[in-house]
């Protein structure tokens, strides 16, 4: 929706710069009362052709030349020589005619009000026998149309009318797009948030690939553990398999709760996902420290100590998820990998620390202060 919005924004930037160089057409009276309106045809074009391309997030598609010679614009490489002319009634068709007499070396595209153009491809599409039923004007005007078409010449419509482009009426017209433009960027918009809304699936999918990423890197932080303490692959017992596959399975079901708390308070909540996430691992190691001081294995100092170190921990973690979801490119694996990695080193590092009995440093305290 950012995207969205930074697109509108650009888009709009053009119909700005259309009035702009209007006004500056008009105050000039450039081309006089009855060529002016080819000038700001050209403008026209070359402006909300680049406001409707931005808006639809590609780059801008033409450039105005503004020389007085064979080419009026670019249109994505393409030259274009506009034709806006209504004298005779041949819908500029005569016009088309006469510059590419004049100038053989021309290879680009001759673009006409899209009214003109209209009525051009009716008339133009007409079989000779249902031609000649047709007044002597508009026998005259297919006559010319298929001498366009035998010499190969490519005609296409403008993205106005040729009363859109006449002086009195060119503001109304850029405000009218400015609407559809403003229109066009709310349908973005609702589509964005019908497509990307949180739906279970999503949930699901985002809790199975964190669970099987963190069950992962549990199990293999266990491996690496043992390898450092000394003991080669070949030594591994069954009590080793039975550790290894303990912290996998536990780092399997701490990856799914935190997916799902994650995915549930990014969508549903203000609090971002980092929070949740840290908030699962204060959860987890707090539960498991008050439960072996419930039974009587720890002392009331040691489950302190192992609840500040969840928070320290917690803390890490959070960091290292959002490090992680800035140079992943890949959406969840870099944040579990990210908070699992600075999770497990300050857990680590937190075993360094020794805390004395007499000490009047209450980690849990420590903990409420994180």
């Amino acid at each position: 929706m950012q995207a969205i919005d930074f697109r509108k924004e650009n888009a709009l930037n053009e119909l700005e710069a259309l009035t702009q160089s209007v006004d500056e057409l008009i105050s000039s009276n450039r081309g006089g009362d009855t060529a002016i309106h080819g000038f700001i045809g050209e403008r026209a074009q070359v402006f909300l052709s680049n406001a409707w391309s931005i808006i639809n997030g590609e780059t801008k598609s033409c450039e105005l030349i503004d020389d007085n010679g064979m080419t009026d614009y670019f249109e994505r490489g393409i030259s274009i020589q506009q034709k806006a002319c209504k004298s005779n009634g041949w819908l500029g068709v005569d016009h088309v005619l006469r510059h590419r007499e004049k100038y053989p070396e021309f290879h680009g595209k001759y673009q006409i009000p899209k009214d003109f153009y209209e009525t051009y491809v009716k008339i133009g599409n007409m079989s000779q026998s249902a031609a000649d039923r047709l007044s002597r004007h508009e026998r005259n005007l297919w006559n010319k149309i298929q001498k366009v078409k035998q010499a190969g010449i490519v005609v296409e419509p403008m993205k106005v009318t040729y009363s859109e482009i006449q002086p009195d009426r060119i503001y109304d017209t850029i405000d009218n797009q400015r609407k559809e433009l403003l229109s066009e960027a709310e349908k973005q918009n609702e589509f964005a948030v019908e497509a990307h809304k949180p739906t279970a699936k999503a949930c699901i999918q985002t809790a199975v690939i964190s669970s099987v990423a963190e069950g992962f890197l549990s199990g293999s932080a266990k491996v690496l553990e043992k390898r450092v303490s000394g003991k080669r692959f070949r030594d591994f017992d069954k009590d080793d398999a039975k550790d290894i596959g303990r912290a996998t399975a536990e780092g399997t079901v701490k990856g799914a709760v935190r997916g799902i708390a994650v995915y549930l308070t990014e969508n549903f909540t203000p609090i971002p996902g980092v929070v949740a996430g840290g908030a699962v691992t204060v959860a987890f190691e707090s539960g498991k420290a008050i439960k072996k001081y419930a039974d009587g294995h720890i002392s009331e100092q040691e489950c302190a100590k192992a609840i500040g170190k969840s928070a320290i921990t917690a803390s890490a973690g959070a960091l290292g998820a959002k490090l992680g979801r800035e140079i992943c490119p890949i959406p969840i694996i870099g944040e579990v990998v990210g908070g699992f990695l600075f999770a497990f080193f300050a857990n680590k590092g937190f075993n360094l620390i020794k805390v004395s009995q007499n000490s009047v440093l209450y980690l849990s305290d420590y903990a409420s202060f994180i």
